[in-house]
């Protein structure tokens, strides 16, 4: 039993970290030529939460959540 609950923490580690590196790897932060109405910033001009968007996450939240039933199961059982 203690196998499939590290196997469950296993994955679910692994989703936080994917859904982690997609939003930092999801664009380039600074942009080469600098805005003269904003100046220069790390900001991208069209941010805002699609980073948390379910397209890109989803293999990550699919992990996050089979990875937290078996850790459910694992802990009832």
């Amino acid at each position: 039993m203690a196998m499939v609950m590290w196997i469950g923490a296993l994955l679910l580690g692994c989703g936080v970290v994917m859904s982690a590196l997609s939003a930092v790897y999801r664009d380039q932060l600074s942009n080469s030529r600098a805005d003269t109405e904003v100046g220069r910033t790390l900001e991208p001009r069209h941010g805002g939460m699609r980073f948390l968007g379910i397209g890109r996450n989803g293999p990550a939240l699919l992990l996050i959540v089979v990875g937290a039933i078996i850790l459910l199961f694992g802990a009832l059982a």
